[in-house]
C-alpha cells in the first residue's frame, strides 16, 4: 500500500462551502479517499495575500504532498485589479509553496464566474469581472505551457491541448503522481509545477 499523502485545498468561500458540503454525510468524509489525509482550508473573502498569511500561519511545517489553490477571485472584485497582477501573485505563491513551504505538488483551480458581484460595495461589474476571469484563466494555462508549446501557442495564438492532455482528472488522488499535472489545463486545473 502507497504511504498516505497529505493534501491540503485552500482558498477562499468556495472551500469553505466545499468543506461543508464534504463534512456534511460520512460518506463524503475525506472525499471518500481511503489513502490520502485531504484537509480543507476557506477563507470567506480571502485575498491571495491573506490566503498566503493563513497558510505560513497554520500549515508552514505541514509539508503536504498536493495544494490545491483556489483563489484570485477575491482579488478580481477591485476596481484597480489587473489580471496580470493576480497572475503574478499567484505564480509567486506557488513558487513560495514548493521553495519554502514545503510542499511537493501545486495545483491551481481555475477561476469562476460569478453570476452577480456585490457592485453597492464597490467591486466592478459582473461583466468586467468576468472578463477579468477570463483573462486569468488563458493567461495561467498560457503561462505555465512547457517552453516548446508556449512559442507554438503564441505562434498559432491558440492554445489546443494534445490529445493525451485531454484525459479527465480524477477524483482520487492516488494516481496524481503518475501523471503530469502540467499537461492539463483544459480540464478544471491549471498545474503550475511538477515536483522539486
Amino acid at each position: 500500500m502507497a504511504s498516505r499523502r497529505n493534501v491540503l485545498v485552500l482558498g477562499h468561500s468556495f472551500i469553505s462551502r466545499l468543506s461543508r458540503y464534504v463534512n456534511e454525510l460520512p460518506s463524503r468524509s475525506n472525499l471518500g479517499l481511503q489513502y490520502d489525509s485531504v484537509r480543507f482550508t476557506g477563507l470567506p473573502g480571502g485575498s491571495i495575500n491573506r490566503i498566503v498569511r493563513e497558510f505560513s500561519r497554520s500549515y508552514r511545517e505541514s509539508h503536504f504532498d498536493l495544494v490545491c489553490l483556489q483563489c484570485g477571485g477575491n482579488d478580481l472584485s477591485s476596481p484597480s485589479a489587473d489580471p496580470e497582477s493576480v497572475v503574478r501573485e499567484l505564480c509567486a505563491f506557488v513558487d513560495w509553496l514548493l521553495d519554502i513551504g514545503g510542499v511537493r505538488k501545486v495545483a491551481v483551480c481555475k477561476l469562476f464566474f460569478r453570476a452577480s458581484t456585490r457592485t453597492r460595495k464597490g467591486d466592478v461589474s459582473v461583466e468586467v469581472y468576468n472578463d477579468r476571469v477570463s483573462q486569468v484563466n488563458s493567461l495561467l494555462a498560457e503561462h505555465h505551457l512547457p517552453p516548446k508549446k508556449r512559442r507554438t501557442a503564441a505562434t498559432n495564438n491558440v492554445h489546443a491541448p494534445e490529445p493525451q492532455q485531454q484525459q479527465a482528472n480524477t477524483a482520487s488522488v492516488p494516481d496524481a503522481d503518475s501523471r503530469d499535472l502540467s499537461q492539463e489545463p483544459e480540464r478544471g486545473t491549471t498545474s503550475i509545477t511538477e515536483d522539486r
